[in-house]
């Protein structure tokens, strides 16, 4: 039998009805199993998975043309220095296709923090130090 359920992406779906079972509030309860005709193929095997799983869009592609904006974000963070005379941290970063650096400074309790840019895609170049004003 085929299936179509739009939660998991279904569309079609083939399976085999495996057990059914009269209920006493009067439903029935349906036992089914995911079928697939290649399975029972006498063919060399292979590792692709013919039966199609979903119709949902791949979730590791961030595609564009739609509303909203896209922003991406990266995670900077580096061991905390062991100097006493550390006051604070210096980061600095550029998108690779530019020239200049940003700069903040960082309190020194602080080892990481996230850096976003309005962007599909970013390059980032970044370095951090140890600095002290005394």
């Amino acid at each position: 039998m085929s299936h179509t359920h739009t939660t998991p992406g279904w569309t079609s779906k083939q399976f085999c009805v495996m057990r059914v079972e009269l209920l006493a509030e009067g439903e029935v309860e349906i036992l089914l199993r995911e079928h697939d005709d290649t399975v029972y193929s006498l063919n060399a095997l292979t590792d692709v998975d013919a039966a199609s799983d979903t119709n949902l869009p791949n979730p590791f592609f961030v595609g564009g043309g739609g509303p909203g904006t896209i922003i991406s974000r990266i995670r900077a963070s580096w061991a905390a220095s062991i100097g006493e005379m550390v006051d604070h941290y210096q980061l600095q970063w550029k998108l690779s296709t530019n020239s200049t650096c940003q700069n903040a400074s960082i309190p020194k309790d602080i080892i990481d923090v996230c850096i976003s840019h309005r962007s599909a895609t970013m390059i980032l170049t970044t370095s951090a130090c140890a600095r002290s004003t005394k």
